[in-house]
């Protein structure tokens, strides 16, 4: 309740012609109440089945580590990963540094350029 709570102070007279524009790739009934107590006059647009949810197949690895450790965790398990030719992976850097110091000599399916 922590986002609801923090959030009051936003409803304010000055926001009457703010625009609000929420993304997820799921909703589940508890966001899409606290979403229906912040907007007026809001339209849905959903893309799909409305019933779907997160791949259940899929493996998120969160490892907190220090600065110097990243790029050689990182690839420590992408060998890991990628050991298997079927599996693919997705990784989110912060900077465009970041991410042009890591492809360096490696082989990538795509790369997000207009990072700011």
């Amino acid at each position: 309740m922590y986002l609801w709570w923090s959030s009051q102070g936003s409803t304010d007279k000055r926001s009457r012609e703010r625009q609000t524009l929420m993304w997820s790739a799921t909703w589940p009934k508890e966001v899409r109440q606290l979403a229906e107590d912040f907007l007026r006059d809001y339209v849905q647009i959903n893309v799909g089945n409305l019933e779907l949810s997160a791949n259940h197949n899929i493996l998120q690895i969160v490892d907190v580590c220090q600065e110097s450790e990243k790029d050689h965790k990182l690839i420590q398990l992408m060998e890991e990963i990628m050991a298997e030719k079927e599996n693919k992976t997705i990784i989110f850097v912060e900077t465009k540094r970041r991410r042009t110091t890591f492809l360096e000599g490696r082989s990538t399916g795509a790369s997000h350029y207009a990072m700011p």
